[in-house]
């Protein structure tokens, strides 16, 4: 999918939640995984318990 910059695309990316995996660039994989690592720690990392 062509992407307008890797800001841009990250905030979009991001709103599809769990249903999307970026593959490339590597930039915005890595933005991406770090993003979702800092929620992981911010929410407990609950995933798999319920999480509610």
């Amino acid at each position: 999918m062509p992407i307008e910059s890797v800001e841009h695309a990250q905030g979009e990316f991001l709103r599809l939640g769990a249903d999307i995996e970026v593959l490339a660039p590597g930039e915005l994989r890595a933005r991406i995984g770090r993003t979702v690592a800092e929620l992981a720690e911010r929410y407990g990392n609950v995933a798999g318990n319920g999480g509610d």
